[in-house]
């Protein structure tokens, strides 16, 4: 029954933690202590049927991110209060790590694809455009109506108005979640903040489309079209050498790209450190030297930011 109660242990973790959403973790904190916290008041972990529902519950709302908090709140119990020694580990892991594990693994995806299927974006899809509009409560509508008007041009595959509240959240989740989703497609992406006239997006997104082909580098965009701010996201792992060389000589060419659109290189994160060296190609050299001279002016000693947003004089 040890070598049982191991073996299942040690798998059902493993398994879930190559599945686990790291964002959940200060939530599975939270769980395993509340969970240990329950044994003080003599509330056991059984085959109970209260608890098994319990345990699923844990699941479905924490995915898998539940299993590992409910084992090692059961191995602290275990430890710290026997609830049938050691031997009998393998058939408590089962009671609470199968339910929760079922449950992150096939009713909470089923839920959440059910949630969402709404905005659901199909693969024919090339970009999709969100418009919020305001103004006082009379004007809403034919204000939505006469954006909806113009943006039915070719090329369109699906118009979709939020009707409200919950489904604008939804909308506005679905922006929020795309960076966080792209860092675990490439963690170590880079993300680059530029800006193009608002006439020239559709010129911009041609071209990035073109320069991640013939690199290699697959880029994906999102951003503020309003203005013309777009974050270019390239999805690169710089732990291989050849593929970052190619990323660099690719981010060379998207700024200027940027130049050649009459856009600039940095929209709302400023320049920093990363995008110091290309400063010169929008800045012009008096520009610059004025630049260095107004900093010396307030910062005779180079003690503020030093060696940053600025090339060298």
């Amino acid at each position: 029954m040890l070598i049982t109660g191991a073996t299942v242990t040690v798998g059902l973790t493993a398994v879930a933690l190559r599945q686990l959403d790291y964002e959940r973790i200060p939530q599975a904190a939270v769980l395993a202590a509340a969970f240990f916290v329950a044994s003080l008041v003599s509330v056991p972990v059984g085959p109970s049927s209260v608890h098994l529902l319990l345990n699923g519950l844990m699941g479905l709302l924490l995915g898998w991110a539940a299993v590992p908090a409910l084992l090692v709140a059961l191995l602290l119990q275990a430890v710290f209060f026997g609830y049938g020694g050691v031997a009998v580990l393998g058939v408590n892991t089962m009671n609470v790590a199968v339910p929760a594990l079922l449950c992150a693994a096939l009713l909470r995806p089923l839920l959440r694809s059910s949630s969402e299927r709404l905005f659901w974006v199909g693969a024919a899809a090339g970009a999709l455009l969100m418009i919020e509009v305001d103004g006082p409560a009379d004007c809403i509508d034919r204000s939505a109506a006469t954006v909806g008007s113009a943006a039915r041009v070719a090329g369109l595959l699906e118009l979709h108005s939020a009707t409200d509240a919950a489904e604008v959240a939804q909308l506005w989740k679905a922006r929020k979640a795309l960076s966080p989703a792209l860092r675990k497609v490439a963690p170590k992406k880079i993300n680059e903040d530029v800006v193009v006239p608002v006439s020239h997006i559709p010129v911009f997104m041609d071209r990035l489309q073109d320069l991640g082909q013939a690199h290699g580098i697959t880029i994906v965009n999102f951003g503020h079209a309003g203005n013309g701010n777009i974050h270019v996201n390239l999805l690169v792992n710089p732990d291989h050498p050849q593929e970052l060389a190619r990323a660099e000589t690719c981010l060379s060419a998207v700024f200027d790209l940027v130049l050649e659109l009459r856009g600039t290189l940095s929209g709302e994160h400023g320049v920093g450190l990363e995008k110091r060296a290309f400063v010169a190609r929008e800045i012009p050299p008096d520009t610059l030297a004025l630049m260095h001279a107004l900093k010396r002016q307030f910062d005779p000693n180079g003690i503020l930011n030093p060696g940053k947003a600025l090339p060298g004089p």
